[in-house]
């Protein structure tokens, strides 16, 4: 399996080479792939505007689905990370719910998924997660069945 990822510089290492290169980490805002990589790896839904840690958590899933994920090796999209006179996701947010700060509260709840899902020490034990309901059908949205989380985080440098 692929997926496509964005970088935001050429790499020093494939730089003109005619192949992507393989990277460690889905790019959430350049993401490509034929639509059937959500059968194996769906997004999750218990996961409600999630932000920050988003593609952490999609890039474990799909890469212990057996994805490999790519990146060109050109700088080919460019994304200027400010809007200053419009609204921002997280103002959004809790502009639907009309109370401000349900945003950060949200992302609070929803870490703790993410964080219980990846092994994290301090949310790995499901007692370490402050609501039960935050683990519901972790499994169906968790981690793929052709790679490990062990294999996951010594590829990423982790633990």
């Amino acid at each position: 399996h692929a997926a496509a990822a964005g970088r935001a510089k050429p790499s020093p290492d494939g730089a003109g080479a005619a192949s992507p290169r393989r990277t460690a980490f889905v790019a959430a805002g350049f993401l490509f792939s034929h639509a059937s990589f959500l059968r194996l790896a769906p997004y999750d839904p218990y996961l409600p505007w999630i932000f920050m840690g988003e593609e952490l958590a999609h890039t474990f899933r799909l890469w212990t689905a057996g994805f490999d994920i790519y990146s060109p090796n050109l700088d080919v999209l460019r994304h200027a990370y400010r809007r200053e006179n419009t609204h921002k996701f997280w103002e959004n947010v809790d502009r639907a719910f009309a109370t401000g700060g349900i945003h950060n509260a949200l992302v609070n709840l929803t870490v703790q998924r993410i964080q219980h899902l990846l092994g994290w020490p301090e949310a790995a034990q499901p007692s370490q997660v402050a609501e039960a309901w935050l683990l519901h059908r972790k499994d169906q949205f968790g981690a793929g069945a052709v790679r490990s989380r062990d294999a996951f985080d010594a590829m990423h440098g982790i633990r």
